[in-house]
């Protein structure tokens, strides 16, 4: 289970970071159009105009986009921090067998001269 966390955690990272540059190329062309769009505005070239202000509108929607999406996977990361650390907090069911070890491999070995018949954890 700590392992398809994990690897989730890894998928939302992915995302987050992707999300990040998205971000950051957006906010860079918003700025750029919007200059160009105050640029245009003293010759009053209405083509330009145009241009510039549909690139500014189209940079700025995604970058609130996502921004927005950065937020959710920012949740989704603090909710699969929490599971991976209650995951690792809960013991496994075999830890309370009296013979328990706390090997991963053997994990509720007997004693070879008491071998209980009704023991919970005991496979036939």
């Amino acid at each position: 289970m700590i392992d398809e966390l994990q690897a989730q955690r890894k998928k939302l990272n992915r995302k987050y970071t992707l999300l990040e540059h998205i971000g950051g190329i957006s906010a860079i062309v918003t700025l750029i159009a919007l200059g160009a769009m105050l640029g245009s505005l003293p010759n009053s070239d209405k083509k330009y105009l145009k241009i510039s202000t549909a690139i500014f509108g189209s940079a700025g929607i995604s970058f609130v986009t996502a921004y927005r999406w950065c937020m959710r996977i920012e949740n989704q990361l603090e909710i699969n921090r929490s599971n991976i650390d209650k995951a690792r907090s809960t013991k496994p069911n075999w830890y309370v067998c009296i013979y328990s070890t706390g090997d991963n491999l053997l994990p509720c070995t007997v004693h070879p001269k008491e071998q209980p018949t009704n023991c919970a954890d005991k496979t036939e």
